[in-house]
């Protein structure tokens, strides 16, 4: 997640280093916002992880684990 500092920055860059200080109040405002603003995490379900390990019973741990992390990098994104 980005944070309120760096949405700043993002917008001194944006503006070419110069913002004025109603501008820059602007700014803090908004990044404050998108800084409270969290993301519920959403988990896999019981039958997702099953899903995620057809196939694979001679694979490695590695190989289950990744499978996992794609798919829940798919429910979070």
């Amino acid at each position: 997640m980005v944070t309120k500092d760096e949405i700043i920055e993002m917008a001194c860059q944006a503006f070419g280093g110069v913002i004025k200080k109603e501008e820059r109040d602007n700014f803090i405002a908004f990044a404050k916002l998108v800084e409270a603003k969290k993301r519920t995490w959403v988990g896999l379900t019981d039958e997702e992880i099953q899903e995620c390990l057809q196939g694979l019973p001679t694979q490695t741990i590695d190989v289950y684990a990744r499978r996992i992390e794609i798919k829940i990098k798919d429910k979070n994104t």
